[in-house]
């Protein structure tokens, strides 16, 4: 029988380069990590291990973004800005908001209908002037600018009411045909008044050629006697809301203990109930 071949054990030295062999390969490819070696790059000469392969981290922009944090109750934060409604709100939003600058046809006739008329333009040279019903008016007598500002606002005439013992005043007519109104005048006593001179008033108001007419007098009790017969006896309106709105146009109130007022009501109330 053969005798077994001895192994001679290694020395101090092969030890030593067995150790730098093994350290030379895995520094070689571990020193940098994450980084793919290059296509067909040999094995490792000494050991001829196969080079390790190492994922290709993807392009950034491939990678997506993280949604941000939620904030409390699971609100958005408030560091993030929004950059369009939510889902929810989008469908919940109505077809006519999607377009801009076409607003709704019923938001319109809400505005519209919220949205008071424009105010309209009252001279400051005519006391007491009201628009009673279209295209006339009334009102205390004028001064000189007032008759500018008539004209000025399309009015054709100007009725004057005045007391029989108050002569007719040839500065007024002066004044009115000056600025191209035709003026008219009416003797009046508020005292002695009857059905006849209420309708002659009353034609005045529907007398389309005349329109659009002005009626003043000196002080409104006059002119508001009228009104007050003619809201009564020609529109039939009842007692109550004509004495309101012939106060409003110059007529007194029938206060208590003013013995005037008390018997200027008395002969137009005569004049209601003839």
């Amino acid at each position: 029988m053969n005798e077994m071949k001895r192994v001679k054990p290694l020395s101090w030295w092969g030890w030593l380069g067995a150790c730098v062999l093994f350290a030379g390969c895995t520094k070689s490819y571990t020193t940098t990590p994450m980084v793919a070696p290059p296509v067909g790059r040999p094995p490792c000469p000494n050991c001829h291990t196969p080079a390790p392969v190492q994922p290709v981290p993807p392009n950034s922009s491939m990678i997506p973004a993280a949604p941000p944090a939620a904030g409390m109750n699971g609100a958005p934060p408030t560091n993030v800005p929004r950059t369009g409604p939510s889902l929810t709100e989008s469908r919940a939003a109505p077809p006519s908001q999607a377009r801009l600058g076409q607003p709704d046809s019923k938001d319109v006739q809400t505005a519209q209908a919220v949205s008071p008329p424009a105010p309209l333009e009252f001279p400051t040279d005519i006391p007491r002037f009201a628009v009673v019903q279209e295209k006339v008016a009334t009102g205390q007598e004028p001064f000189a600018d007032g008759f500018a500002w008539l004209a000025k606002q399309g009015y054709r005439t100007v009725l004057y009411l005045h007391s029989p013992d108050q002569p007719e005043e040839g500065q007024l007519r002066t004044l009115a045909e000056k600025h191209g109104l035709a003026y008219r005048s009416m003797a009046v006593d508020p005292y002695r008044l009857d059905r006849a001179k209420v309708n002659e008033f009353s034609q005045w108001l529907s007398d389309a050629s005349q329109q659009p007419i002005f009626i003043f007098d000196k002080k409104g009790q006059v002119a508001g006697s009228l009104w007050y017969l003619h809201f009564r006896l020609h529109e039939g309106m009842e007692d109550k809301l004509a004495v309101e709105r012939a106060v409003r146009l110059g007529l007194s109130r029938p206060e208590e203990g003013d013995q005037e007022a008390e018997a200027l009501w008395r002969a137009l109330r005569s004049v209601v109930d003839s």
